[in-house]
């Protein structure tokens, strides 16, 4: 794995990590792992996809939450956001570990 890339999925950690922590909310974690997605290099195309699912996840829940007016915190919400969110953290992990590529 390149600089780069592991660069780039540290940071994905990092954005989880503050999301968690509430110093990120879920507006900026899905902007950021979009955009950091995107900047990834090497990664392989079903390791991409995977990672577009959860995200997708994450993605939608926020969506309804807006168009419906409701909390984007809610313990709905959360319990839908938050295996997402462990899935993504494994995938990162589990690449990082790894070394993909």
């Amino acid at each position: 794995m390149s600089r780069y890339d592991r660069r780039h999925l540290e940071s994905m950690r990092s954005q989880l990590e503050a999301y968690r922590a509430r110093r990120l909310d879920l507006s900026g974690l899905i902007s950021s792992l979009e955009s950091l997605l995107g900047l990834l290099e090497a990664m392989p195309e079903a390791w991409r996809d995977a990672f577009r699912e959860q995200w997708g996840v994450l993605e939608e829940v926020y969506s309804v939450a807006i168009v419906r007016e409701e909390p984007i915190e809610s313990t709905e919400n959360s319990a839908l956001i938050a295996p997402a969110l462990e899935q993504l953290r494994a995938m990162i992990d589990d690449a990082l570990r790894t070394g993909f590529v």
